[in-house]
């Protein structure tokens, strides 16, 4: 009996489940962690609005003046007509020596009941220095067409005077 009384005492104790509902929780949380992180990221990837930001960078960079203008809603042509437009574009794109790149860097929403909107922040290098723009996007119809335009100088001023609506 000795015997078997110490293996009994030698014996570890059985382990409870304590720790079942907390690993359970955390599991929850870090799952949602991850799905949610998955779902911003994918659906900024999505948002039609980055391809218009997209397609508007691209004819900036190859210098298509008109097809850029082509893209701006109807409210832009209230200060300045398409062929003015298009000489202001040009002759930015020239004194700061063309586009060499851009990143799109942050992409912000705002809707209200009668407008959807898009702010898009964009590093673009010129050939001249690197500046940090803003392109206003409303949707207009099922598209997104160019609000605002918002191009920082080489100063870092912003040129309201001749680029903003």
């Amino acid at each position: 009996m000795s015997k078997k009384r110490k293996q009994q005492e030698q014996a570890p104790p059985p382990k409870k489940k304590k720790n079942g509902a907390l690993k359970f929780f955390l599991f929850i949380i870090v799952a949602g962690a991850i799905g949610g992180g998955a779902y911003v990221f994918l659906n900024e990837q999505t948002d039609p609005s980055l391809q218009q930001a997209i397609n508007y960078y691209n004819h900036l960079q190859n210098k298509n003046f008109d097809q850029a203008v082509a893209m701006f809603d109807q409210n832009m042509f209230k200060q300045y007509s398409k062929e003015e437009w298009q000489k202001i574009l040009q002759e930015k794109n020239e004194t700061a020596k063309g586009i060499a790149g851009y990143k799109i860097n942050l992409i912000t929403r705002l809707k209200d009941s009668q407008n959807e909107k898009r702010v898009i922040y964009a590093t673009v290098q010129y050939g001249d220095s690197t500046r940090y723009e803003q392109v206003h996007f409303l949707k207009s119809g099922e598209q997104f067409k160019v609000l605002d335009y918002l191009m920082k100088g080489k100063e870092s001023n912003v040129d309201r005077n001749t680029v903003l609506n």
